[in-house]
């Protein structure tokens, strides 16, 4: 089985989209909100709001899950988006009550839009597989063009993927609490979980919340979470060197307090 990474970004559309036509394209991504591994899960709101959103020009959050990375899903877009019915089940779209039939025809119609009008879909995110020590931004483009199939011996309409500027980063708990929960919480809890294995005691427990998130300020502050994994181990004797750092926060901290 593929290591599974975690990518959080948001997406928008370039062109001149009507309504319907984003219903369409949004009908093809909620396919990929499955219930099992490998999904995208576009933030919730409602389908009528997640137009209203695009049709402003303003861009869709959403969050997913890679084989490998979410690039790799990407690159597979038009041929993991090509459901078949037995699978169709596992999606949002099922659960949403839309016929399967009707997410074929939707599918194949945006498609052939898509290259008619020139349309495309920008997406921009982070990405981190932490087996592989991989973390990473980048924009993608997706988009539809005509193929000649040998087989059919016709021309047929597909989805491509055009990945643009990838940068590299540092695999740890800075780039996870920046670019994929945009918010310190890893981290808090972290702290909450190294500190809780160490038995580290406070003083004045009333203050304790106050003295942690006081600690977190100081260390998001300097170079100190640098070196701490996206998804560390508290058990690991690593740690050690972080822990006397924040211990001896925690003194002078209930020191002033005192």
């Amino acid at each position: 089985m593929a290591n599974i990474s975690e990518a959080r970004g948001s997406f928008m559309l370039d062109g001149e989209w009507t309504r319907e036509q984003i219903k369409n394209i949004l009908y093809v991504l909620y396919s990929q909100d499955k219930s099992y591994d490998y999904s995208m899960h576009i933030d919730n709101d409602t389908l009528t709001r997640h137009i209203d959103t695009l049709i402003k020009g303003q861009p869709l959050n959403f969050s997913g899950t890679g084989r490998w990375s979410f690039t790799s899903n990407l690159e597979s877009f038009h041929d993991w988006t090509d459901l078949l019915e037995e699978h169709y089940k596992y999606t949002y779209l099922y659960d949403l009550g839309v016929p399967y039939d009707e997410y074929v025809q939707r599918r194949k119609s945006i498609m052939l839009d898509m290259v008619k009008h020139k349309l495309s879909l920008n997406l921009f995110y982070a990405d981190i597989e932490t087996g592989c020590d991989m973390a990473y931004t980048i924009d993608v483009v997706i988009a539809a063009e005509y193929y000649y199939d040998t087989v059919e011996k016709s021309s047929l309409v597909q989805f491509v993927t055009k990945t643009g500027q990838e940068e590299a980063y540092d695999c740890n708990m800075k780039f996870l609490c920046d670019h994929i929960y945009q918010d310190t919480e890893p981290l808090d809890n972290f702290i909450y979980e190294l500190l809780n294995f160490k038995g580290i005691k406070f003083q004045n427990e009333s203050t304790k919340d106050m003295i942690l998130d006081t600690v977190i300020r100081q260390i998001t502050k300097h170079d100190d979470w640098m070196n701490i994994p996206a998804y560390p181990d508290v058990t690991q004797p690593a740690f050690t060197e972080i822990v006397d750092m924040i211990e001896s926060k925690i003194k002078k901290l209930e020191t002033e307090v005192a």
